[in-house]
């Protein structure tokens, strides 16, 4: 029986995937990636980590996207902006004799504010802007390609480790890959931290560098310090760990991560995605050319 018949038979009419599912369907010798990944944390060299990168005399942290520089950047822009545009703005409305004294003394009350509008709402709310800013930039294509194969690395890298997923989103109002309980199991924590870090390498593979990564790190800190990895310098060389094995596993499988990206852009279920990767990975074994994106 076909991986394709063991899925839609395990699964039944639900797009559910339980490890007790793939498990079968492994048994059975058709999934290939499935629990794949055998993941122990060892020491790592930066040099290591350089090796992906076909500029290794740059900056590696703002390679893997770990860096705030952009978002540093953009918030500058931002206020020179609201400040070039608040000064036009008060000249104008001031010179604007079509406006009672009394409107025009309010107004440009109003638009020499606005600089401190933009720093306040940044300063006090910036998680909720930085969502909105978010959402409206998943709708430009190249960020949706990327944030789609950032996901995808999520996913496949959980999936050779094993760890269940319950689904996906990479729609304009959330990315994201839902993995079911772990039962804090401390065991899981080289897994974890491989996951954690594989939306980096997944855009690293397919783009050359990582837009976006501190979300992930802060995330992995959070999640290293609770299974009691809190001196600094042990968690650094953790997530260096992490990182070059999430780099070397979805360069071996790059085909599959290919071919999960398009199930993403397609909408497939869960069933479909697992079709998807294995068959990407039965592809490559057969020594058949994986098909890019």
């Amino acid at each position: 029986m076909c991986v394709a018949a063991i899925l839609a038979v395990a699964c039944g009419a639900s797009a559910m995937l339980t490890p007790v599912t793939l498990d079968a369907a492994k048994a059975a010798g058709e999934l290939r990636l499935w629990r794949s990944a055998r993941l122990q944390s060892r020491p790592v060299e930066l040099w290591e980590l350089r090796l992906f990168f076909k500029r290794s005399d740059r900056d590696l942290q703002a390679q893997l996207g770990l860096v705030q520089t952009k978002s540093r950047d953009a918030t500058v822009r931002a206020l020179a902006v609201s400040v070039a545009l608040s000064f036009v703005g008060s000249a104008a409305v001031s010179n604007a004799d079509f406006i009672s004294s009394d409107a025009r003394t309010t107004l440009a009350l109003g638009v020499g504010l606005l600089p401190y509008a933009v720093l306040s709402a940044g300063l006090a709310i910036p998680a909720t802007l930085r969502a909105g800013l978010n959402s409206v930039l998943r709708v430009y294509p190249p960020t949706r390609r990327r944030q789609a194969y950032h996901e995808a690395g999520h996913f496949l890298v959980g999936y050779m480790a094993g760890l269940p997923i319950e689904g996906y989103s990479v729609s304009a109002a959330e990315t994201a890959v839902r993995f079911g309980e772990l039962d804090g199991d401390a065991d899981l924590i080289d897994s974890v931290s491989c996951i954690s870090m594989a939306g980096i390498a997944a855009e690293v593979i397919s783009f050359g560098n990582a837009a976006g990564g501190l979300d992930d790190l802060a995330q992995l800190r959070v999640l290293l310090a609770r299974a009691a990895v809190t001196k600094r310098s042990v968690q650094d060389a953790r997530i260096r760990w992490a990182t070059l094995m999430a780099l070397t596993l979805l360069q071996r499988e790059e085909g599959a991560l290919h071919a999960l990206f398009r199930a993403f852009e397609r909408g497939d279920d869960l069933p479909e995605c697992v079709l998807a990767i294995e068959n990407a990975a039965r592809a490559s074994n057969n020594g058949a050319p994986s098909q890019n994106a």
